[in-house]
């Protein structure tokens, strides 16, 4: 069973890193300590999962301003629940 829709929010890795450091009432986990390269390795893993299923996973550009990234992901499962 697989969901009809995932929503892959995106961002470079040096993004995500910086975003961690800023938000200071965010508690730091083991994974947000790894080094930058397995950051980047893991973006890339979910970028060929969105790649080899596009009619299931979108990705969403997650380096722009949060309204906007809010905007398209409602946009996009308002869409998704129409077709069905």
């Amino acid at each position: 069973m697989q969901p009809d829709l995932t929503l892959y929010f995106d961002v470079d890795s040096q993004i995500g890193l910086s975003r961690i450091e800023k938000n200071k009432e965010r508690e730091v986990n083991r994974l947000d300590l790894e080094q930058l390269d397995m950051h980047r390795r893991v973006r890339s893993g979910y970028l060929k999962l969105a790649q080899e299923n596009p009619d299931r996973i979108v990705t969403i550009d997650a380096a722009r301003p949060l309204e906007e990234v809010i905007t398209d992901a409602l946009f996009i499962i308002k869409q998704r629940c129409l077709e069905k």
